[in-house]
């Protein structure tokens, strides 16, 4: 009888220790569950502000231009300035492309991509004025975008400045406009590729 009783209590503690175990279990699946559950939302989130972020465009991190038409100047005004050969004293002509830095530029221009100007902007001011320039001349490809933008952010430091002297314009047209102008503006072209603006005609 007592054998009985003690095979008894054994299975019982056995089908408690079970149960207990079970119960474990099921919590830990409960918790895993509600882990993954959790890495998935946090993991989606993140994959989702990815494509946002990526999908915003390059200018979206900085302050939007106060001006909202900067002042241009012609091609034939450029290359007359060229032909006069005041590039560097009094004026500069900046290349804000990047990735499509490709097939040549205007004659003298620096190139500083538009992506990362912004915030170069005041250093930059300051070394154009100690230079004494008069004209900053920005441009992109068809000068419609980024370098429109440059002209603008920079024309607004130099409002903020109070400087009644230099002044931040676009090259109308940019450089698929100057390239495809004719053998007078290639002649003002460093590095010109003729095959790589054939595509622009």
């Amino acid at each position: 009888m007592y054998i009985v009783v003690l095979d008894s209590l054994a299975a019982l503690a056995a089908l408690a220790a079970i149960a207990a175990m079970s119960s474990r279990a099921r919590s830990l699946r409960h918790d895993m569950r509600s882990n993954l559950d959790a890495a998935w939302r946090e993991g989606t989130r993140i994959f989702i502000s990815a494509i946002m972020e990526s999908e915003q465009p390059w200018h979206a991190a900085f302050p939007a231009p106060k001006t909202a038409k900067p002042g241009s100047l012609s091609r034939e005004e450029v290359l007359d300035k060229l032909r006069a050969g005041g590039a560097g004293r009094d004026f500069i002509i900046v290349d804000v492309r990047r990735n499509d830095y490709e097939g040549g530029t205007v004659h003298g221009a620096i190139n500083l991509p538009a992506q990362s100007l912004y915030p170069t902007i005041p250093t930059l001011y300051q070394l154009f004025k100690n230079a004494g320039l008069e004209y900053v001349i920005w441009f992109c490809g068809s000068s419609q975008g980024r370098g429109t933008r440059a002209a603008a952010w920079f024309n607004d430091h130099i409002q903020e400045q109070g400087d009644k002297n230099m002044r931040s314009v676009i090259l109308t047209g940019g450089i698929k406009g100057w390239a495809n102008a004719g053998e007078e503006y290639v002649k003002f072209m460093d590095g010109y590729v003729p095959e790589y603006w054939t595509q622009f005609k």
